[in-house]
């Protein structure tokens, strides 16, 4: 037994190095990606295309005619989500009173199941 738990801890410790040797080179590797993320979007900001394009953007959008039409859809699908959350929230507060009301009408009709049997009888 003790032999099988040393092997074990020797196991143990070797897995524990090698994470240790392959935990520095992923740390390393994720600082490169955040530097080269950082950089990416500094360039995106220095960039003087990038302004004419979104201010052209912005322009389009604004002034797109089918911009009332999808504001109304917006409106309608707004409405809608906010009708079912407070649809779900009543029925959320709801279903223990229901749950109640099925529970008691069981024991009612276990009460009174003998009469019930000689009322279906007759």
């Amino acid at each position: 037994m003790r032999t099988d738990q040393a092997t074990t801890n020797e196991q143990l410790k070797g897995v524990v190095a090698r994470l240790d040797a392959h935990a520095k080179p992923i740390t390393r590797i994720q600082g490169d990606v955040a530097k080269v993320q950082i950089e990416l979007a500094e360039r995106r900001l220095n960039c003087p295309l990038a302004s004419g394009v979104k201010d052209d953007l912005v322009d389009h959008i604004m002034k797109c005619p089918m911009r009332a039409r999808m504001d109304a859809v917006e409106d309608f699908v707004t409405a809608q989500q906010t009708k079912q959350a407070n649809d779900a929230r009543w029925m959320s507060k709801l279903w223990p009173v229901i749950y109640a009301a099925g529970g008691i009408a069981i024991y009612i009709l276990a009460i009174h199941s003998a009469e019930l049997l000689k009322f279906l009888q007759r």
